[in-house]
């Protein structure tokens, strides 16, 4: 088993870490209790979910984002996908799924460098938070085998991706 990593007082999006729980999975790992800075709310949540973004509030403060229907054409409507990044309404898109979503963090990348990200291009969140995308809080990669270097370089060498 590898060497715990204290989370405590550190923030993942508007997920404030609280505690420690004893509870541990199946496989050893270990839980924290986490309070959203928007809603208050307060649960239990595995700490590699939490670490790699894929735990959001689902509440409607300021910060959270929730599911919802949108209407015909209303570009810019957002929601949290279930693996934590933020997917934004734009069916006019050359990249956009079925139903008219793409990933908001390339969107915003795409805006950056002017022109259309290709498939095999990373964008990655320097701070680890999938919610945050702030142009200054992203970094593009020219495959996923250089920002897995990257990774392999950061300080913790845990990859959040």
């Amino acid at each position: 088993m590898t060497a715990l990593i204290d989370l405590s007082g550190r923030t993942f999006g508007t997920l404030a870490v609280v505690k420690r729980v004893p509870t541990r999975s199946s496989d050893g790992r270990a839980y924290w209790r986490v309070r959203c800075s928007s809603c208050g709310r307060e649960y239990e949540v595995r700490s590699d979910n939490l670490r790699r973004g894929a735990v959001t509030c689902r509440c409607q403060g300021p910060t959270c984002l929730k599911p919802r229907k949108v209407a015909p054409g209303e570009f810019g409507a957002r929601y949290i996908n279930g693996d934590g990044y933020v997917r934004l309404y734009a069916p006019w898109h050359p990249r956009a799924d079925a139903q008219g979503w793409i990933l908001e963090h390339r969107y915003v990348m795409e805006q950056i460098i002017g022109r259309p990200l290709r498939p095999e291009e990373v964008v990655h969140h320097n701070d680890r938070d999938r919610v945050n995308n702030a142009p200054e809080n992203l970094t593009l990669y020219e495959n996923e085998a250089a920002h897995a270097a990257f990774h392999a370089q950061t300080d913790d060498g845990e990859a959040a991706f």
